[in-house]
């Protein structure tokens, strides 16, 4: 069999995609969207937090997990993602291709990046898959963060939603414990889940809410009127079907948290407790069968007295927004150029690096590796386990610009396994997915 994987060698640390109207920048540090924004506007509604994954976990570590190095939400989220194609233009959007490779639990995301090219609108399509030896469980969680100036105490949230619980209330919960939208009663306080609460009242929490199984897409906005602002999120509900909000009002955040996980903690208390609502609260990724999830999200102007948002329809070709009550309701109608469905090519050009373990033959292996450099320099490959021991050394030298394949045969190869290729040119290096060598 032959598995391969594509780096970007760039000492870029954002991504950024821009158009006449909008910008994205996407941080390799976390794989954290730290910035969107209108260009009439400049208003960058998220909290220093950003727009950061949960994977693969939602929620605190258990304290095995805490010894093995695991922190609260996963790995993801604090580890240095690599720029798999730079961002470029195509015909109707931006792309760019990032990927992430969770050093200790080993799953991998492969993320695209679909930005629009006339429009505040991009798409995320996030491919999990999983090369241990046994299927995993995971949980993906897409942690929008709000902060000032556009977070205060007139910034709006809507949604819609089932039925919902308190994560510090009784779980699974029944009876008063099940909460409506948008008026809750939380610790003996009431509170309208719409809005941050101030100071003096602070309501600190994290809520959880199941999203209607009989709707095709689930969806969240968040609008200041005085700002003239709205962001919003779009997502199929069959891909995650709970949304999760969370205030902290001390450091003027609000997450916005849609995703796989509807109970906030570690793995052994979610496989106990099981289904919430009849949904899934985890789920499990097999080997060599990925699991995609996938999000849009959108910017409008807004008027300033522009009420909030009572529906969000979305279509391949545009998101319409409705006004909530009101004699006479608006619609924003954004339109959708971009289509995530178009074959890209993949991987980058001149960066290329490809993997692939092409066969084994009694006690030798056959490894193939194709790459390119934009300038000559000195070139070192090297094959390891999954648990990060040293197989063999495949090659080392100095490597002229271009294009090149090398092809080795290795006698003494321990056999089937796991493995992967490490790739050293200068001061830099870089990781393949793992690859599975069979008898």
């Amino acid at each position: 069999m032959a598995v391969c994987f594509c780096v970007v060698l760039s000492p870029a640390q954002n991504v950024t995609m821009e158009n006449a109207k909008a910008k994205v920048i996407i941080a390799l540090d976390g794989g954290r969207t730290t910035g969107f924004s209108l260009k009439s506007q400049n208003l960058n509604p998220f909290h220093t937090l950003g727009h950061f994954v949960c994977f693969d976990r939602w929620g605190p570590s258990s304290p095995q997990d805490l010894q093995r190095g695991i922190p609260q939400h996963g790995e993801a989220s604090v580890t240095k993602w690599t720029l798999v194609k730079a961002a470029t233009e195509e015909t109707n959007d931006y792309f760019a291709e990032l990927s992430c490779l969770l050093p200790i639990v080993k799953l991998k995301i492969d993320r695209k990046v679909f930005f629009d090219k006339k429009e505040a609108v991009y798409r995320v399509t996030d491919s999990i898959t999983n090369p241990n030896s046994a299927r995993q469980i995971f949980n993906l969680v897409q942690h929008v963060t709000l902060g000032a100036p556009f977070l205060d105490s007139t910034t709006i949230v809507d949604t819609k939603v089932d039925k919902g619980f308190w994560q510090s209330g009784g779980v699974p919960p029944i009876g008063a414990a099940i909460l409506g939208w948008p008026q809750v009663v939380l610790g003996g306080k009431t509170l309208n889940l719409q809005y941050q609460h101030p100071k003096d009242n602070p309501g600190d929490y994290v809520v959880s809410y199941a999203l209607p199984q009989g709707d095709g897409y689930g969806w969240v906005t968040a609008v200041n009127a005085s700002k003239k602002l709205l962001i919003g999120y779009v997502w199929p509900i069959a891909e995650s079907p709970w949304l999760n909000l969370w205030s902290n009002t001390s450091q003027v955040a609000r997450g916005l948290e849609f995703g796989t996980g509807g109970l906030h903690q570690p793995f052994p208390a979610v496989i106990a407790t099981g289904p919430i609502f009849n949904r899934g609260i985890c789920e499990y990724v097999a080997i060599d069968s990925p699991k995609t999830k996938s999000f849009t999200a959108f910017l409008a102007e807004i008027p300033v007295d522009f009420k909030g948002v009572s529906q969000v329809a979305y279509q391949k070709d545009k998101i319409t927004i409705s006004e909530t009550g009101g004699a006479a309701p608006r619609t924003i109608v954004i339109p959708i150029s971009m289509n995530p469905t178009v074959t890209r090519k993949t991987g980058g050009n001149e960066y290329a690096v490809r993997f692939a373990v092409s066969g084994r033959d009694g006690g030798f292996a056959r490894f193939t590796i194709e790459y390119s450099l934009s300038a000559p320099g000195r070139v070192s490959a090297e094959i390891f386990t999954l648990k990060g021991q040293k197989v063999c050394d495949v090659f080392d030298g100095f490597v002229q610009q271009g294009a090149h394949t090398l092809v080795r045969t290795v006698p003494g190869f321990p056999g089937a396994g796991i493995y992967f290729c490490r790739l050293k040119t200068g001061k830099s290096e870089w990781r393949s997915n793992a690859v599975t060598m069979v008898r």
